[in-house]
């Protein structure tokens, strides 16, 4: 099977796949795709729905575009085991170059409460290969065993799209930057690069310890990396 890229004169971008249909890419197709393959790992259906389709009753319609989506080959949909979304309204902890360590203790003991529910099969969706090259990104498959850390990432880059498009458009995935941990180093889940100002981001997951966490703030302090643990 093959596919094609091209687009009409009033600047649509279709995908052309053989003995399927031709499927228009709409606006809100186009920032979905583009959250995939170069903010997060993984959206569930219930935070497509919340984000780029407010006022549809139900998931109904969510469920169809996708469908259409995954049929020509932007996205392939999947279920994963995730605790339920725990609010993240604040930062547990912020740091800059020449302030006090954080308490990673404290941080973790606050953090862990919110992987105390049980966890549940969760409707996904994840970017494709042909979704990355659209985009000229890295494509990297998810760890369905990391599905509740990564709803949380999503959570949180979500939430900056609501509040600041703008700042948004500066948030880096892990799969956009190329990184990728060696010798026990933690990279940053995403990097915020505001003008003068970059920052790594981090949700403090499940397994996280306090050696851990030290090793993280020691990868952005050797870079001069200010940071926020969520």
């Amino acid at each position: 099977m093959t596919f094609g890229i091209d687009a009409d004169s009033g600047g649509a971008v279709a995908v052309v796949c053989v003995d399927r249909p031709r499927v228009q890419l709409r606006q809100r197709d186009l920032e979905l795709l583009d959250a995939l393959v170069r903010r997060v790992k993984v959206l569930s259906l219930a935070q497509v729905s919340r984000t780029w389709w407010p006022t549809a009753h139900g998931t109904d319609a969510v469920r169809k575009r996708l469908h259409l989506l995954a049929g020509v080959g932007y996205v392939s949909r999947v279920r994963i085991l995730a605790a339920s979304e725990a609010p993240v309204s604040n930062a547990l902890a912020r740091w800059a170059p020449g302030e006090r360590v954080p308490d990673f203790a404290k941080v973790i003991a606050i953090a862990s409460v919110r992987w105390e529910s049980a966890t549940r099969s969760v409707s996904c969706v994840a970017a494709t290969a042909l979704a990355a090259a659209r985009f000229a990104a890295t494509f990297r498959t998810p760890r369905l065993s990391e599905g509740t850390h990564d709803l949380h990432v999503a959570q949180l880059y979500l939430r900056l799209l609501r509040a600041s498009p703008w700042a948004a458009q500066r948030w880096e995935g892990e799969a956009c930057r190329g990184t990728a941990s060696h010798d026990g180093e933690k990279v940053p889940d995403a990097m915020l690069r505001l003008p003068g100002r970059p920052m790594a981001i981090e949700v403090v997951g499940q397994s996280y310890s306090t050696d851990k966490l030290r090793a993280f703030h020691e990868y952005c302090a050797a870079r001069d990396l200010g940071y926020e643990l969520w």
